[in-house]
């Protein structure tokens, strides 16, 4: 009879174990698991949808929790990021239909509808989700060590009684207590989530930024084609007027020459103009997917407001919160060192069925309940060559956040510089195309009714008014990329272009 009582022994012991292991489950997991939680999907448009409840908790739209301030090469002194302040992933995404993902999207027709649909579409957006996706997954990966271990197995071979045969085991075991173990891959894998997350903004933040770029330098080269076909049919005006002053002998051939040669000259710039113009179309294609349309419309009053609106903030740069979430993940792994090197309490329980001849007086059942304390003795100070490279870890983490800092502030003092200098010079460019149309009418007069200016005056005219123009044009498109540039530089790209992942 002893034997039942061993068997129902047993039963009691695994099922004990794993009810301490569910109820570990539960006092380490306690955050909200709201049922109507959202998740991104990009097939190949990115879109939110509904799911079921998810491992983890999903907080719709918080911003990323600040950490508080430290002393340099203060390690340990800082609160690392929250894995429950992690900003949703739905943000202020475009949300498609599902069966509009294999339709063709509508054209965009502005700045905004531009960066919007290249964000939408872009592959490497979807990458980066997939791997944030992933980083979730090993929340619950690190979370399983609070329950309890099962394992079945068969052996075969020489028994301890004498014969021959073969086993069949199965084993539990339970963690008691392991100094921090795997509370600390808990939070290094809530922590790489945060990086992953910050990650996944950021290649938002660069592909808006690169979709915007893009608009503008076609903007850019349109307005340049422009100016050199108009410069093309002056001179080509020019040019006949030469020819006919010539055949009448009121010129030399001199003059004729003098401007066929400046026709072909402003030929050759025009063609120069449509080649990089072509170009760049064929970039902002490749990020929308689409044929991108004439004379997109790029909304200076807009950007303007959008300026005003910000108040630059270090913590809100993309350059300052990884570096903040990579000081985050490298303080988990100087915990998780450190909790290496010490013991891990655990409760362990198994049964062996042998399956061949048992010896008479032999029982078929062998039984084992223990209590283990297991821990390395000797490993030839790896424990301690990992804790100290952990902390040199953290505090080198910790000097990245003041570069990301410094190099923040650097870009924003950079380009307000950039702004304020464009925005005078494109009034004083603006003044000097004007004098050079007024000049080129006064020396047009002169050289028919007078005679006092000769053809090279008004060739030079109309070469100055190109430049001025051209001049103009660079000014102002360099104003707009600064502007978006600054918009970026700030960690604002995704609220001022209503992307997803913005921040509330």
């Amino acid at each position: 009879m002893s034997h039942k009582y061993w068997r129902a022994g047993l039963i009691t012991v695994v099922s004990s174990i794993a009810l301490l292991g569910f109820s570990e489950q539960v006092v380490a997991d306690t955050s909200p698991r709201p049922a109507g939680q959202k998740r991104i999907v990009c097939n190949p448009q990115c879109e939110t949808v509904s799911t079921s409840a998810a491992p983890t908790s999903r907080p719709a739209q918080p911003v990323l929790a600040q950490p508080a301030a430290k002393q340099p090469g203060a390690a340990g002194k800082r609160n690392p990021f929250s894995y429950d302040s992690l900003p949703a992933m739905d943000g202020k995404a475009i949300n498609l239909p599902a069966s509009s993902a294999n339709l063709a999207p509508a054209p965009a027709g502005d700045l905004w509808q531009v960066v919007s649909l290249a964000v939408n579409r872009y592959p490497s957006i979807r990458d980066a989700a997939s791997v944030l996706e992933q980083r979730r997954e090993g929340i619950d990966v690190a979370r399983a060590g609070y329950l309890p271990k099962v394992d079945v197995g068969i052996s075969s071979g020489r028994q301890s009684f004498g014969s021959n045969g073969q086993a069949l085991s199965l084993t539990a075991s339970q963690m008691l207590y392991d100094f921090g173990k795997v509370g600390g891959a808990v939070t290094e894998a809530e922590s790489n989530v945060v990086l992953q997350q910050v990650k996944w903004q950021g290649e938002i933040d660069d592909i808006a930024l690169q979709a915007a770029e893009a608009v503008i330098e076609v903007r850019r080269y349109e307005a340049l084609v422009n100016a050199a076909q108009a410069q093309k049919e002056q001179l080509e005006k020019l040019q006949q007027l030469a020819a006919r002053r010539v055949s009448e002998g009121a010129s030399t051939q001199a003059d004729l020459i003098q401007a066929q040669s400046r026709v072909e000259a402003a030929e050759a710039s025009l063609l120069a103009s449509q080649t990089q113009l072509s170009q760049q179309r064929s970039k902002l294609r490749i990020l929308i997917g689409q044929e991108p349309l004439n004379d997109i419309a790029v909304p200076e009053s807009r950007l303007v407001q959008a300026l005003a609106t910000i108040e630059p903030d270090l913590e809100m740069t993309i350059g300052v919160q990884q570096a903040e979430a990579e000081w985050s993940v490298a303080q988990a792994q100087a915990s998780q060192a450190k909790a290496n090197a010490k013991p891990t309490v655990s409760l362990d329980a198994g049964v062996d069925k042998y399956l061949g001849n048992v010896p008479s007086g032999r029982d078929e059942y062998a039984y084992t309940l223990t209590v283990s304390v297991k821990h390395s003795l000797f490993d030839g100070g790896a424990p301690s060559a990992r804790i100290r490279g952990a902390g040199q870890a953290v505090r080198a983490a910790e000097e990245r956040i003041h570069t990301r800092k410094l190099e923040a502030q650097n870009a924003w003092f950079r380009l307000q510089e950039q702004m304020a200098g464009l925005s005078s010079r494109i009034k004083v460019l603006g003044d000097r195309y004007k004098s050079m149309v007024d000049t080129r009418a006064l020396y047009e007069q002169q050289y028919l009714a007078l005679g006092t200016r000769s053809l090279l005056d008004l060739l030079n005219a109309e070469q100055e008014i190109f430049q001025a123009q051209t001049d103009r044009e660079n000014s102002r498109h360099d104003l707009w990329l600064a502007q978006v540039n600054y918009i970026n530089a700030t960690g604002h790209m995704r609220n001022v272009f209503a992307l997803m992942g913005a921040s509330s």
